[in-house]
């Protein structure tokens, strides 16, 4: 339930407070503990139900503390112990994206608190390295088990997509945390960085767009994931327009509309129908700059788009940069303008 409702926050912490209860948080590790022993304890399969209950637990909460702003309330150790677990016969190849997803959440946690305004580049690097060991480590998993199976394109399909996600994220937080919102005002190392956040979300696009397979498996995607999938969109238009080089507007654009038709056909109820309809409305307002050659107030426009969703439901980052060449000096300009004829005055 807390995967689609907006009561995520209460449910979450019900079923929290129900686990704890239950004795949850331990199965892990006696499960870990049971293995380097008797493979095949007779308690094992109970165990990995409950560990499973608990692992889910972990990444709801991990989700909404970095991508809901809420304080974070669990905390789990020795998270790679994990692995020595999906050769035992009671796990299966939906364990592999858990225990995956389980590591990235609480990498992304650990980044996350890295993260502050001094060697911003420098801090960048060591997090996209992490990222990368921990995509190499679950890619060669996932490719040499025997429980991947026929599901071995889905795994990696997903492996690939949550690679970029947590790319793209890291860096915004990153530049975040420097507490500079305005480009031209930003360090040559913090446009770099900005760039390569850029170059992630293209990937981002790129995949998801080149693997049918994964739009048509967001039909009962929770609400997370429909949300990520508008805001990377409308992030990568943002950064192509404050980051031009070699821009193709045009081209985006019409990846976009692909994107826009893709989740359309699979769109459910609730949540999933207001992110198709910001992903919409971030088309529209760009493809209208791009067809009428732009313009101060499309400019302002464009810059002040932050629907509230990607402000009071999830604390999503980069949204709120823009570039005073484009925005609010322009209007500004404008005022004076506008100012000096009402005066007559010869300008």
């Amino acid at each position: 339930m807390a995967c689609w409702m907006p009561e995520r926050t209460l449910i979450l912490a019900t079923a929290t407070r129900m686990a704890v209860e239950l004795g949850l948080a331990s199965d892990f590790d006696h499960l870990v503990n049971l293995s380097f022993g008797r493979t095949h304890a007779p308690e094992s399969y109970a165990l990995m139900k409950r560990a499973r209950t608990w692992f889910g637990l972990i990444i709801l909460e991990q989700i909404l503390q970095i991508d809901a702003g809420v304080l974070l309330g669990l905390k789990i150790t020795g998270v790679r112990r994990c692995r020595v677990l999906l050769d035992r016969p009671f796990s299966t190849w939906l364990d592999m994206r858990l225990f995956s997803q389980v590591e990235l959440n609480h990498l992304l946690t650990k980044i996350n608190e890295s993260l502050t305004g001094d060697e911003v580049l420098e801090t960048v690097q060591h997090a996209r390295v992490d990222i990368d060991i921990w995509y190499s480590d679950w890619k060669r998993i996932m490719v040499s088990s025997t429980l991947s199976g026929f599901e071995l394109p889905s795994l990696l399909i997903n492996l690939t997509v949550q690679r970029h996600w947590a790319d793209a994220v890291a860096m915004c937080r990153a530049i975040r945390a420097t507490g500079v919102q305005n480009i031209d005002l930003m360090s040559p190392d913090e446009k770099q960085i900005l760039v390569m956040a850029k170059t992630s979300l293209q990937h981002h696009l790129e995949v998801i767009l080149t693997e049918p397979q994964y739009l048509a498996n967001l039909k009962y995607a929770m609400d997370f994931v429909w949300a990520k999938c508008a805001f990377c969109f409308l992030l990568l238009l943002k950064l192509t327009r404050l980051l031009p080089e070699n821009a193709q507007h045009a081209d985006l654009l019409s990846r976009g509309r692909q994107l826009h038709a893709a989740l359309a056909k699979v769109c459910g109820y609730g949540s999933s129908k207001v992110y198709l309809r910001l992903l919409q409305l971030s088309i529209e307002k760009f493809e209208y700059v791009e067809n009428n050659g732009g313009g101060v107030q499309s400019a302002a426009d464009i810059d002040a788009f932050v629907p509230d969703e990607f402000i009071f439901e999830w604390d999503f980052p980069g949204l709120n940069l823009f570039s005073s060449q484009t925005g609010w000096d322009m209007l500004f300009d404008q005022f004076l303008l506008g100012d000096a004829l009402l005066m007559g005055m010869d300008i």
